[in-house]
């Protein structure tokens, strides 16, 4: 065995007997005749003290082009391996068991138009790319396949596809691609009479069509097709109900609301009051379209059967209401039900709590003039209510963006307060009562007056 120590006579860790220099053991490492101290090496230097680098003769390829080349290879065995440049990245599938679960079931593409997906078995070749090259050891230069559309007249062309295996292409097929509204839930009703009866349909739905011809669709719109009437549409192709201008009432809280009389002739002769609604089960007017207060029933007239009946002097009973008036550019038949609803739900949202009890919103053609008839709990909430209503409607456009409808005009804010008086208010009997009493008393006390004057004189006399 050789004593490894440091050699360098200077260094104070210097060691006299040591045989191999390493430079580790010395106060100040420093290197010492560096070299190979294997006997047996190809480069073996008898006089080196610091170990270096050796060469043996090693077995191996010594071609420095071949691919397993051994830069530290003597002597050449036979084993170099000649570089094949190409592209080395094979198929899917390939060495793939046939027998393997789910074999070759990949899908590629973009689902078939009425067909769905399609499996790679259909495609020639699974290669992901276009120029493997078994014999390759080496990757250079693969070209990715990229299916898809190489028709540049098709709706789907793909400028960047190099292999169109498949029927990838769609034809370019111009019509009309607006579907009902029925469509979107069953394919097999968008021809049936049903569907053309909604609002807004297209007739000549193309299903086979790929691009849109939006000039070409023809729509059957529901409406009035007749001009003379308030209601009147010329968007429309399908008759629907017409509205003409009548004259009625149109108070909600009136109990002819929606008649265009407020008395009815009887089969006597004789004419009642009208106190049964005119509106269908929406509560949209079915006879007046053109409001007139003056046509109005508040209370069912019935003869006074006691001068002792109760009597009702008293206003607990007025109903104070807020009204909103205001046109919208928006046609007749576009005010649905939800419309209404939506209108009423809104202007009660920005109104002070507990101010307003009940809401009803009536629509007529003015293009569209809209009434907002907002019921308030009290006098000091009607108020409340108007002012509210003031500030918050004080222009068109603040007043679109509250009630969620166009509004074409600055809405009127206006209060209303009447009185329906019960069927035993006999105030008027009252009142007569009163008054014919008083003049009459008046009338007994200058008579009695009078005699006792005349009583006078004739003492007198």
């Amino acid at each position: 065995m050789l004593i490894a120590g440091c050699m360098i006579s200077t260094d104070t860790e210097y060691l006299p007997v040591a045989e191999v220099h390493v430079p580790q053991m010395c106060a100040t490492p420093a290197d010492m005749q560096k070299g190979c101290l294997f006997a047996r090496a190809t480069n073996y230097d008898m006089h080196a003290v610091q170990s270096d680098v050796c060469y043996f003769q090693t077995r191996g390829c010594t071609d420095s082009t071949a691919l397993n080349y051994n830069v530290d290879a003597f002597i050449d065995d036979g084993s170099c391996i000649s570089t094949i440049k190409g592209c080395t990245m094979r198929g899917s599938y390939d060495g793939v068991d046939t027998e393997t679960p789910e074999y070759r079931s990949l899908f590629v593409g973009s689902p078939l138009r009425n067909a769905g997906q399609v499996a790679t078995a259909n495609i020639t070749g699974d290669n992901i790319t276009l120029n493997y090259e078994p014999s390759a050891n080496v990757l250079d230069g693969c070209i990715i396949r990229v299916e898809g559309c190489m028709d540049s007249s098709a709706v789907n062309y793909d400028p960047f596809a190099n292999v169109n295996s498949n029927t990838w292409c769609v034809p370019a097929i111009q019509g009309c691609m607006m579907p009902p509204q029925g469509c979107q839930q069953s394919w097999s009703l968008c021809s049936s009479t049903y569907l053309r009866r909604l609002m807004y349909e297209p007739l000549n739905f193309n299903v086979a069509a790929t691009v849109n011809d939006k000039p070409s669709c023809a729509f059957a719109f529901t409406g009035c097709m007749d001009s003379l009437a308030v209601n009147f549409d010329a968007r429309a192709t399908i008759s629907d109900t017409c509205y003409y201008s009548t004259y009625g009432c149109l108070h909600p809280g009136a109990l002819n609301f929606g008649c265009r009389n407020s008395r009815a002739l009887q089969s006597d002769g004789s004419y009642a009051q009208v106190t049964s609604r005119c509106a269908d089960s929406n509560g949209v007017p079915t006879e007046a379209t053109q409001h007139v207060y003056s046509a109005c029933n508040f209370r069912i007239e019935e003869s006074i059967a006691s001068p002792t009946a109760a009597i009702n002097i008293g206003n607990a009973n007025s109903v104070r209401t807020a009204i909103i008036s205001f046109t919208s550019p928006m046609s007749i038949t576009d005010v649905t039900q939800t419309v209404t609803d939506s209108i009423c739900a809104r202007a009660t949202s920005i109104l002070p709590v507990g101010t307003v009890s009940g809401c009803e919103t009536i629509a007529s053609a003015a293009s569209v003039l809209f009434q907002v008839t907002l019921t308030a709990t009290s006098q000091a909430a009607q108020s409340s209510v108007v002012s509210s209503l003031q500030s918050q409607l004080s222009s068109t456009a603040a007043a679109s963006a509250l009630l969620g409808v166009p509004v074409a005009t600055l809405p009127l804010i206006s209060a209303e307060t009447f009185t329906p008086p019960t069927v035993n208010d006999y105030t008027p009997v009252i009142v007569g009562a009163a008054v014919g009493g008083t003049f009459g008393g008046l009338l007994l006390i200058a008579g009695a007056f009078f005699i006792m004057r005349r009583r006078q004189y004739k003492v007198e006399a």
